[in-house]
């Protein structure tokens, strides 16, 4: 069984179709990419699965379960991460504690036992903790654990957020442009650890990303939209070379670039 299945989706705004009829399914275990230019329907994608916006007409389905009108707590509990375009972050929290917020999902005592001081909340605290820095320092983000997440550099913030949604315990993380204003060697960190994700900590990844050396260089499998819909699918090397692809999105130059490749 696929992890998400996606049959036929449709989101409309007015008269507007933003999305038109989108299958796929995404195979645990890959790192799944979904391109496109601007305008294609790729964010409104990830809103419709994340309980963000309502599916118009279609059906999602997450580990046989369909995802159709939950709401998004509900989706995040039942193991779908995400992280956003814009950087959403508690500035005025630490970082440390921006993690620790991601485990609230996951936690069992709740705020009453917080307050009691319970020793099962008490347990439960040092356990959370723990956990979040193994994951900051996955991410090289251990040494900044107490600084105001406001004041760290734009990269460190990008890393957090893929941090936070970590925390959730997703079983299918969405990255919505995790490399966007990242420099070259930021970028290429990123891959590595995405990369890890999949490889050490068993993590099915679905991402939308504009740099094509990053999609080409880790994806499994690859979706194009254009303009609401699905123009193509299959693997790297297939998109790469697709004529209706390269007319869409990547360009003849990309073409010329990777000819022979």
């Amino acid at each position: 069984m696929p992890l998400l299945e996606l049959k036929n989706i449709t989101k409309r705004f007015d008269g507007l179709v933003a999305v038109s009829e989108v299958s796929c399914a995404v195979e645990p275990g890959l790192i799944f990419a979904l391109i496109g230019p601007n305008g294609a329907g790729k964010t409104t994608v990830f809103n419709m699965l994340t309980g963000m916006t309502a599916i118009t007409s279609g059906q999602a389905y997450f580990k046989g379960l369909e995802l159709n009108s939950l709401p998004p707590y509900r989706v995040t509990e039942l193991g779908l991460g995400r992280t956003f375009q814009n950087i959403r972050l508690f500035n005025r929290m630490s970082v440390l504690d921006n993690v620790i917020v991601g485990f609230h999902c996951r936690t069992r005592t709740g705020l009453a036992g917080a307050l009691l001081k319970l020793g099962s909340a008490r347990r439960e605290w040092t356990e959370t903790r723990m956990k979040a820095m193994e994951l900051l320092r996955r991410f090289g983000l251990d040494g900044v654990k107490d600084e105001l997440t406001g004041n760290l550099p734009y990269g460190q913030q990008r890393g957090l957020e893929i941090v936070r949604a970590l925390a959730t315990a997703p079983d299918l993380l969405l990255l919505d442009e995790p490399a966007a204003g990242l420099n070259i060697a930021e970028t290429e960190v990123l891959m590595r650890q995405i990369t890890a994700l999949r490889d050490e900590l068993g993590k099915t990844i679905l991402l939308i990303e504009h740099d094509m050396k990053l999609v080409m260089g880790i994806s499994d499998h690859i979706v194009v939209l254009d303009h609401g819909c699905k123009i193509a699918e299959g693997a790297p090397a297939n998109i790469q070379t697709n004529e209706r692809v390269i007319e869409a999105y990547l360009g003849s130059g990309f073409r010329k670039t990777h000819a022979g490749h």
